[in-house]
């Protein structure tokens, strides 16, 4: 990713964590609070929810919320897994399951009343990684 990509990103990631609150407390409290939705929801999918059997949610939900402000740049320390090294145990994640994702992802945001324009940064944050976490 080259340098101005990765700045506009950063950019686009703290204008989403800012629209989530007041503080940076009541806003790092709803990102938690949006992740738990979203990952529980995934994890009730017919078409991905094998991806989250007998896993935690709610700590992958924190170790998401603390990968999004460390990409935005409002904490320093990131120490969990990136999204390849994250996905390698699971079984192969294919373009219909990365689809899946987005589509989950957007009902919750919308359910959870992020802002429309927020909604369209988030989606096309997480899009980014695609080449990343889909099989070849």
């Amino acid at each position: 990713m080259n340098k101005p990509v990765h700045s506009l990103m950063r950019i686009q990631l703290r204008s989403i964590f800012l629209s989530l609150g007041e503080d940076s407390s009541s806003r790092e409290n709803r990102m938690n609070l949006i992740l738990e939705d979203f990952y529980e929801r995934m994890s009730r999918d017919t078409m991905i929810g094998f991806f989250f059997a007998n896993l935690d949610l709610k700590h992958i939900a924190h170790q998401q919320s603390k990968f999004l402000l460390n990409a935005a740049g409002l904490i320093d320390q990131f120490e969990g897994k990136g999204p390849a090294s994250a996905h390698l145990a699971l079984a192969p994640i294919l373009e219909g399951h990365f689809d899946r994702r987005l589509v989950i992802l957007r009902e919750t945001l919308q359910a959870q009343h992020v802002p429309a324009a927020m909604i369209e940064l988030w989606i096309s944050f997480e899009s980014t990684f695609r080449n990343i976490v889909v099989s070849k």
